[in-house]
């Protein structure tokens, strides 16, 4: 991790965030709201996977992801990664839900056997024009 200077620290009820200073003012996203979010949805995992999630004490994040195209015609809408590096776990946080939830964790048995990607939209974009191939961006739009 870099110097500390570069990090925003915010203790929530049952976590501690860190979130990397260019990532605390993406439009779209309410710190606050993320926050809480990521907290039920740890809490409701925990229940099912208490071993795989015991250690989990610190949210990071590194990076955010805007809303991009996919080769296959969808849309990958705004998120943010919250990593768990002490458990080696990662989640999504996404401002307007998607499938009735916010959080998405990477893994698809921590959501019921689902996985974020079968919620995503067809672009409207993408309707009368071709997607562009080279646009995945993965740096976080910064």
């Amino acid at each position: 991790m870099s110097s500390l200077s570069t990090w925003v620290q915010r203790v929530g009820r049952r976590l501690t965030f860190l979130w990397k200073k260019n990532t605390t003012e993406v439009p779209g996203v309410t710190l606050p709201a993320a926050e809480n979010e990521m907290e039920k949805a740890l809490e409701e995992v925990k229940k099912q996977f208490p071993k795989d999630f015991a250690g989990a004490s610190k949210a990071t994040v590194d990076l955010f992801y805007m809303a991009k195209d996919l080769k296959d015609g969808r849309l990958d809408p705004l998120h943010v990664n919250f990593n768990f590096h002490e458990i080696n776990q990662r989640a999504h946080y996404y401002p307007e839900a998607l499938g009735g939830r916010h959080v998405w964790w990477s893994k698809a048995k921590y959501n019921n056997g689902e996985i974020v990607n079968d919620h995503f939209s067809p672009n409207p974009a993408a309707d009368n024009q071709e997607v562009a191939i080279g646009s995945e961006d993965t740096s976080g739009g910064q």
